[in-house]
């Protein structure tokens, strides 16, 4: 992008650039030179944004915040990145969401209360004034790719059927692409789901083992998936935004029953414990004093000893919804294939052991395996040589297809090693290997 382009991006869309006036357009005319054709594109170094927006998650229930919601892959991203402690909510989902995809005031852009609740009042109609861009506007008007995921609460209730009007769904707004349900709530087993502004019906049954939360991060990871494979020179800007942990808490036994008797001894020792986890990780200051339990919720000594195993079956529900199906973690000496899939790139000959790379751009280039949440890609190789020729890329995990792990070198040279309990077969193309029995 030209300096001149940058200059211009003070307004969006970005200026057509003025073409010189001529009298005449003749293609034999040796003289007839113009300036060429430049897609629009962010400036050098502009990086992929992924904007992850969970409902109804309190400050204290993950445990990248000191809670007992296990979130491995967001402590990751805290330790080696920035938490912030004070990002206020309009504490309902729609003006939430209104004010953070917009910059702006909820009141401002008519999201005064959820849509169901819109009135004619001023700053209550749901309806974003036209003079209000929408945030993904921005990044796609200076050449990002951009998509959204899941959740959808920012439409007016007489909007919403499937003809519309469309001004204010996501592909109307900003997103080129949207897979996901059309207010705060829907079945997780049987969604109304949207793919852009056409209903579709899920590919699988609740008896086949359908829920949305993971249909919905296949979804994103085959549209990440394409967009690096066919536009690699432009960034993405994808907002994520699970049914988690907004009603209906339709939550698979699996996920909840990680939880079994971790929120037995009830709330008011948890929080406690919570509030201590906080202090111990400096999330809150030295200072703080937990707030008082209010007077409309009994102490739970007091609750009858029947309603107790309700009361943690329903925490334990509550906490397996955002932890989903894995719990993002992946050790390479243990070939469990219900584990996230792990990706070990180089040339596998490295002895200083592995190094985590911070760019997944090199590991785009597999023909049929997606990246699955909680990635981790591991740099074997002690010259990093990720641009090489001798790149290979080792995949394990649970690929859900065939839980086999695919090999990629861009040279003839035998990829055959033992990597951490995996056997990694002929990797002279994207071929198949079995795990280690």
């Amino acid at each position: 992008m030209s300096r001149e382009t940058d200059a211009r991006r003070v307004v969006l869309p970005i200026p057509e650039r003025t073409r010189p006036e001529t009298a005449m357009v003749d293609a034999n005319d040796p003289d007839a030179v113009f300036p060429k054709i430049e897609p629009v594109r962010p400036p050098a170094g502009a990086p992929n944004v992924l904007v992850v927006l969970l409902d109804d998650v309190g400050f204290g229930a993950t445990t990248a915040f000191g809670g007992l919601v296990n979130t491995p892959t967001a402590d990751r991203l805290a330790a080696g990145g920035l938490q912030y402690t004070r990002f206020h909510t309009t504490a309902l989902c729609a003006p939430t969401r209104a004010a953070l995809l917009t910059g702006r005031n909820h009141h401002t852009v008519a999201m005064g209360a959820i849509t169901e609740l819109a009135t004619s009042a001023p700053g209550n109609t749901s309806m974003r004034p036209q003079d209000c861009a929408p945030l993904a506007e921005t990044p796609r008007l200076n050449g990002h790719s951009t998509s959204q995921f899941g959740t959808c609460h920012q439409v007016p209730v007489w909007e919403t059927s499937p003809m519309g009007p469309f001004d204010r769904w996501p592909t109307y707004s900003g997103f080129e692409h949207f897979y996901g349900f059309i207010g705060g709530e829907t079945n997780q087993y049987a969604p109304a789901i949207y793919d852009g502004t056409v209903p579709i019906e899920p590919d699988k049954t609740p008896g086949e083992g359908y829920h949305f939360t993971e249909d919905m991060t296949d979804k994103s990871i085959d549209w990440v998936h394409q967009q690096k494979s066919l536009m690699p020179d432009k960034p993405f800007f994808m907002y994520w935004a699970p049914g988690a942990t907004h009603a209906p808490h339709h939550v698979p036994p699996e996920w909840s029953d990680k939880y079994k008797g971790k929120f037995d001894d009830g709330w008011d020792s948890v929080r406690e414990r919570i509030f201590a986890k906080q202090a111990e990780l400096g999330v809150i200051g030295p200072d703080a004093v937990l707030t008082g339990r209010p007077d409309e919720i009994p102490a739970w000594d007091d609750m009858d000893d029947d309603l107790k195993p309700v009361l943690t079956r329903q925490m334990e529900v509550y906490a397996g919804f955002p932890t989903g199906g894995g719990d993002g973690t992946f050790d390479a000496r243990d070939p469990d294939p219900e584990t996230n899939a792990t990706v070990l790139s180089g040339d596998l000959s490295g002895d200083d052991g592995p190094r985590r790379l911070e760019d997944f751009a090199a590991c785009y280039t597999t023909r049929d395996v997606p990246f699955q949440p909680g990635c981790e890609a591991y740099d074997l190789d002690t010259d990093n040589d990720i641009d090489g020729d001798d790149l290979d890329l080792f995949y394990a995990g649970n690929h859900r297809s065939d839980n086999s792990c695919h090999v990629l070198t861009g040279s003839d040279t035998d990829a055959t090693a033992l990597v951490d309990g995996f056997t990694v077969s002929d990797g002279h193309a994207n071929t198949d290997c079995a795990f280690k029995s």
